[in-house]
């Protein structure tokens, strides 16, 4: 009868130790989402929405990888008359498509129950993609005006089409609010190149049609520091 007691009791011992486990072990997975409702659209901006998911190789390591895409489309509508004075409906569409694979490693440290402190680096592409078409332009019903690879937002904000790559070495946090589910925050030092490709334009009247392209090609680089104010929200399993 001891022997039975003091076997329950073990066994009670150590399901209440699995179920403290909080942390992430070797071969865990977990991924997450993460809603950025703040940025302004700089330069240096690399995810609106995004996905991550990591593998932990062990206890300490794990490989990760990053998805991030961000989209944008605004409408805009003017009214005038036409060459026979009829009224014509112009309308403008404005579109603007990024897209961010980053893979990297983390290393990551315990030093409370639910609290993971981790640092890494990730390096990866990021493309953008931006278009604007005008339908029923100058107020001339069937003429057209479309540019692929540029695009201006009525705010102002321009958006071209264009390739980089991305280098980042960052620390973070995780905190787990229960077993398997974490929130956290992302902080480090990035760097960012990208070149913007060539724009086509084209114009259409009736039967005829014109197409232009223009080499618009410019570099940009960007080196500081990054705090991504991120809903992060994840769990493992």
């Amino acid at each position: 009868m001891k022997k039975v007691i003091l076997t329950a009791i073990t066994g009670i011992i150590i399901a209440g130790n699995a179920a403290a486990q909080y942390l992430p072990e070797a071969g865990t997975w977990s991924t997450e989402i993460q809603f950025t409702p703040w940025t302004s659209g700089s330069s240096f901006q690399l995810n609106q929405y995004g996905v991550k998911g990591r593998y932990f190789v062990s206890d300490k390591f794990a490989v990760r990888a990053s998805l991030g895409f961000n989209m944008r489309t605004e409408k805009g509508f003017e009214y005038g008359d036409d060459w026979d004075g009829k009224e014509v409906e112009q309308k403008t569409v404005n579109r603007s498509t990024g897209l961010t694979f980053l893979p990297g490693i983390e290393w990551h440290t315990s030093p409370w129950e639910r609290i993971s402190i981790y640092y890494g680096a990730e390096a990866g592409i990021q493309m953008q993609f931006a278009s604007q078409k005008i339908t029923n332009a100058g107020f001339e019903t069937g003429d057209t005006y479309e540019v692929k690879g540029w695009t201006e937002f009525s705010n102002g904000t321009v958006s071209n089409k264009g390739f980089g790559f991305v280098v980042n070495a960052f620390t973070g946090i995780d905190f787990y609010i229960a077993k398997g589910l974490y929130m956290g925050a992302e902080f480090g030092l990035g760097f960012r190149s990208f070149k913007t490709g060539k724009i086509e334009e084209t114009t259409k009247s009736g039967s005829s049609k014109n197409t232009t392209t223009y080499d618009n090609h410019t570099q940009t680089s960007n080196l500081g520091f990054y705090c991504m104010p991120a809903f992060r929200i994840g769990w493992k399993f």
